[in-house]
């Protein structure tokens, strides 16, 4: 079952969710990442004021990531070697390299060995991964555009799919990791009958929208809650 529940900026929402958790049931509080540590020390603060308790073996506060980590260690499975954005950064100045000096970059040709270029396609390579899109997608872009436009995807597809190839069968991308973890949710005693709560969100990735669709199967109750515009009011719906 999905409920979405809305309130303005001044909406008590942090209470509305505590006030409807049971203490009893499984329950997994979602938040971003750096709030992770303060949402464990309101939910402990919270419970016991309420009912005296100081530990809370049921309710598990955790991040995207996090929680899909749990959720591969649980299945038995190895972990992945992961590659994040600073593994990425280096790969990539080698993958630029490997292009320019073979030859395959046209518009990026002069862009060996400058940090500022591979920060920025390595940010554009994570968030083209966070929205689905594959170098194909950039090949298929490139096709319908012309002049500097399609001079500039040509290039990105080249980086992008030199990248895949490089990672391909020795490392799993941080980006892509989530989508490993949405086809194990099925035998996870973790996510098994779990009431969730996603909050502290202003947006959500595709990825992130495919992970809560994982947790709608196969949880108990997927609740997400958002922040809205102020409407004067300052109740939680």
């Amino acid at each position: 079952m999905l409920k979405i529940y809305y309130g303005s900026e001044a909406a008590p929402k942090e209470s509305f969710i505590f006030d409807r958790i049971d203490p009893d049931r499984k329950t997994i509080i979602i938040v971003p990442d750096q709030y992770s540590l303060q949402m464990e020390k309101n939910v402990l603060e919270h419970f016991r004021e309420k009912t005296g308790r100081r530990t809370l073996l049921n309710i598990m506060v955790a991040d995207f990531n996090a929680l899909g980590n749990k959720v591969v260690r649980e299945a038995g499975g190895r972990m992945p070697e992961l590659i994040d954005r600073y593994g990425r950064h280096m790969l990539l100045a080698v993958v630029v390299s490997r292009l320019a000096k073979a030859e395959r970059l046209g518009i990026y040709r002069k862009m060996e060995g400058r940090s500022s270029f591979i920060s920025e396609a390595n940010q554009m390579i994570s968030e083209m991964k966070r929205y689905g899109v594959s170098p194909a997608d950039i090949g298929d872009a490139a096709e319908k555009a012309d002049g500097f436009l399609k001079l500039k995807l040509n290039d990105i597809e080249a980086i992008y799919d030199e990248y895949e190839d490089s990672i391909q069968g020795r490392f799993t991308d941080t980006e892509d990791y989530m989508s490993l973890c949405g086809k194990l949710m099925e035998t996870s005693e973790i996510i098994k009958g779990a009431d969730i709560w996603v909050y502290g969100f202003d947006t959500f990735t595709p990825l992130n929208m495919q992970f809560m669709g994982s947790l709608l199967m196969w949880g108990s109750q997927l609740n997400v809650v958002m922040t809205c515009e102020y409407t004067g009011e300052t109740s939680v719906r």
